[in-house]
């Protein structure tokens, strides 16, 4: 069975939102062109037959929809998208999973969501940080109404995890956001850290703080599954499950680039969501096969590209799970500008044994 994972933008670099930290908009405005628009029925029809001679009967297809904010399309969108593909991909099996701030969110949404079964990532940070970095574009406050959102989707029981950027004000509120989870009954939850824009000098989170939120994070986590409750947090989860396997499943974790086959609005294909310039533009699916753009020679220079190992790193007594890392997250995970010091080694340097124990009962 093959699977193909694509990461669609289906209203490009366009949002509702005016976040302090978005990632995606710095990286739209060092492209000629910063925002394709809206992603027209003729592009969705030409992708999907794509996909169509890429994969047969019995495969399977992982689409995630992402921005800017994709909900600026419209539901009609999704609604056509899926319809087009029943049509077009009958034996394949689509999972379907959008990333959104919640803003546009309502009765409809949610229905949809439920009927078709989709996983829902949501953009919120918790009452410490989000008003902060997460105005709308009049600069009004959010968090009010992401958490409404949030109600909406425990209402109809949909399938959700909640995304929080790792701040350097965060990684002082390890305890504030845990306990807020706790009381929130959000059982899955996912943080990015913080990163510096490209090109930028250095903004971001700091793998020192990096460290300070995990240690105290991680303490709290193995209290809960001491009591028998086990919380979801997805650089734990999949850590404990590459020690105990060796899979790797979060990208970057073997220090390792994938194709993530990032497409916008108007059909360009990139190779990666950080990478999302036209310096690594690799094509379009209007004019080339799937596989004809993952043979382009960007592509094969994006993958042959590497987090460099260190001194630091060779000397690391855990560099087989990570090879350097992503080297998007070296300076807010991994080593900082002196290259002495790495957060992730620190962590594991505490925490290997007992998550290693955690895999073997579990795995």
């Amino acid at each position: 069975m093959k699977t193909l994972s694509l990461l669609i933008k289906p209203a490009s670099s366009g949002c509702n939102m005016q976040c302090g930290y978005c990632f995606y908009q710095a990286i739209a405005e060092h492209r000629l062109k910063a925002d394709h628009g809206l992603m027209t029925p003729e592009t969705v029809r030409q992708l999907l037959k794509r996909v169509q001679a890429h994969l047969t009967s019995g495969d399977r297809l992982e689409i995630a929809f992402q921005g800017g904010e994709p909900t600026l399309a419209g539901l009609s969108f999704f609604q056509d998208f899926t319809r087009q593909a029943d049509d077009l991909l009958p034996g394949i099996r689509v999972d379907y999973s959008l990333q959104t701030n919640g803003l546009r969110l309502d009765e409809d949404w949610a229905l949809f969501f439920k009927e078709r079964d989709w996983l829902i990532g949501l953009s919120l940070d918790g009452p410490m940080t989000h008003d902060r970095y997460r105005p709308d574009r009049s600069g009004n406050n959010t968090f009010e109404r992401v958490m409404a959102a949030k109600q909406l989707l425990d209402e109809y029981h949909i399938d959700y995890n909640v995304l929080s950027v790792l701040t350097p004000e965060l990684s002082n509120q390890a305890d504030e956001w845990f306990d807020w989870l706790i009381a929130q009954g959000i059982e899955h939850a996912q943080l990015i850290p913080l990163i510096s824009p490209l090109g930028s000098p250095e903004v971001g989170l700091r793998p020192e703080q990096f460290y300070r939120f995990y240690h105290r994070l991680i303490e709290r986590w193995l209290e809960r599954l001491r009591s028998g409750e086990w919380l979801h947090i997805q650089l734990i989860d999949h850590l404990i499950e590459q020690i105990g396997t060796g899979r790797v499943r979060l990208c970057g974790l073997d220090g390792r680039c994938r194709l993530q086959y990032v497409i916008e609005a108007d059909g360009t294909l990139y190779p990666c969501d950080f990478y999302a310039t036209d310096e690594y533009r690799l094509g379009s699916i209007l004019e080339h096969s799937f596989l004809d753009l993952a043979r382009t020679p960007k592509a094969k220079q994006f993958l042959a590209e590497r987090s460099e190992l260190t001194e630091v790193c060779q000397g690391c007594a855990y560099v087989s799970l990570c090879a350097g890392g992503c080297r998007r997250l070296q300076g807010a995970m991994y080593l900082g500008r002196d290259k002495t010091y790495c957060g992730y080694q620190r962590l594991l340097t505490v925490y290997y044994p007992t998550l290693r124990q955690i895999a073997q009962k579990l795995l």
